[in-house]
C-alpha cells in the first residue's frame, strides 16, 4: 500500500497512552491506571493481567522504560542492536529509540517500568543525574543477566511500585518517585558499563568528564532531531565552542578516553540511526537522509558509503538478508 504525505518518515511513536494497546493483547484487562498522565506506569506482564504480543513493528519510544524478564524469550531491537532476551534479564532503554520486539515462546512474565524524565526529575535538584547513567547515555540501551538473589529484589521493588500505583492517597506520587529512585540508584551501584553479565558488546567506560558531556551533548541534540524539534545537528566546531574548548582539543581529549575522535562519534549517530531506519522500515533512502538531517540525499548516500565502505540500498539488503 502507497504510504500517504503524512505517514512518510514517520514512525508510530509510543506513549503512555497508547502503549496498552501496541504491546498487550488484552488491553482491556490492564488496570485503568495505565492511561494516567502522571508520566509513571508499572506493567505486571503475565497471562491474566496483560500478556505481550508476539510481535511488535518498529516504533519510537518516547519514554524511559526498565523490562525485568522472568519468563519467556524473545528477540528485542533496540535501534542498531539486537538482543537475545531470556529470563532473569534486565533491559534499560531510554527515550527515543527505535525498538521492536519479536516472541519466541508462548508468553512472558515479569514487569515493565515505564517513566518520564519530568516524573523523574520532579523535586531534584540534580536533573542531570538520569541521563548521565551509563544504561541510558552510552548507546542509549543496556542489557545486564541477573543472580537469582537480584531477580528477587528487582521483582520485589517493583511489586512494591505495582502496590503504590493502586492508591489513590496523596502520597502516592511521592512513593512511587521514591521507590523509582532508590531501583535506579541501586541499579547505578551494581550495574556499570563492563559489567561480566552485560549481554551487549560493551563500550569503552568512560570516565572522562569532558568526553561525557560532549557524548550527551550529541545525543540530547540527536534526539531533538529525531522528534522533529531541529532539522540539522551542530557542526563539531559548535561542540568545541559551547564546551570552551578548540576543536583540536576536543577530538584529542575524545580519543584518549573512547580511542575515536569526537568527529568519528558524530558521525556514528548518522551512521548507526541510518542503519536502524534501513533495517526497521521501508522507507527510500531519501527519506532517511532528511530524518537524519540530511538535506542532500546524494551527499548522504555519498557519505553514508564513505563511512560504511556500502551504499544505503546495499546495505538494506545486507540488513534485512535480501
Amino acid at each position: 500500500m502507497k504510504k500517504s504525505k503524512s505517514e512518510v518518515g514517520k514512525l508510530q511513536p509510543i506513549n503512555m497512552n497508547n502503549l496498552g494497546g501496541i504491546y498487550f493483547d488484552n488491553e482491556k484487562q490492564i488496570t485503568p491506571h495505565i492511561y494516567n498522565q502522571s508520566g509513571f506506569e508499572l506493567i505486571r506482564v503475565d497471562q491474566q493481567m496483560s500478556a505481550c504480543k508476539s510481535e511488535v513493528s518498529p516504533h519510537l519510544l518516547q519514554f524511559f522504560i526498565v523490562i525485568l524478564n522472568q519468563k519467556g524469550t524473545g528477540v528485542y531491537h533496540f535501534g542498531s542492536n539486537q538482543y537475545q532476551i531470556g529470563p532473569n534479564v534486565l533491559c534499560f532503554i531510554g527515550p527515543y529509540v527505535v525498538s521492536s520486539w519479536h516472541s519466541q515462546t508462548a508468553h512472558q512474565e515479569g514487569y515493565c517500568l515505564c517513566f518520564s524524565e519530568t516524573f523523574y526529575n520532579d523535586g531534584l535538584e540534580n536533573k542531570s543525574w538520569l541521563r548521565s547513567r551509563h544504561f541510558f547515555s552510552s548507546g542509549n540501551d543496556f542489557v545486564v543477566s541477573l543472580t537469582a538473589n537480584q531477580t528477587a529484589f528487582y521483582a520485589r521493588l517493583m511489586e512494591e511500585m505495582a502496590a503504590a500505583q493502586q492508591g489513590d492517597g496523596a502520597l502516592k506520587y511521592g512513593l512511587l518517585k521514591s521507590y523509582l529512585h532508590l531501583f535506579m540508584e541501586k541499579a547505578s551501584l551494581e550495574f556499570f558499563p563492563d559489567n561480566p553479565g552485560r549481554i551487549s558488546p560493551a563500550g569503552p567506560a568512560l570516565s572522562n568528564g569532558l568526553t561525557n558531556e560532549f557524548l550527551l551533548l550529541c545525543q540530547t541534540d540527536f534526539q531533538a532531531l529525531l522528534k522533529g524539534e531541529t532539522t540539522f545537528m551542530p557542526a563539531l566546531d559548535s561542540y568545541a565552542h559551547r564546551l570552551g574548548i578548540s576543536r583540536n582539543y576536543l577530538n584529542d581529549k575524545v580519543k584518549k578516553v573512547t580511542g575515536q575522535s569526537a568527529g568519528y562519534h558524530l558521525q556514528q549517530l548518522y551512521i548507526n540511526q541510518a542503519k536502524v531506519f534501513l533495517r526497521q522500515t521501508d522507507w527510500s533512502v531519501n527519506e532517511i537522509a532528511a530524518k537524519v538531517g540530511f538535506n542532500d540525499p546524494a551527499y548522504f548516500a555519498r557519505f553514508f558509503k564513505k563511512h560504511t565502505g556500502l551504499s544505503p540500498s546495499v546495505m538494506r539488503k545486507r540488513l534485512t538478508g535480501e
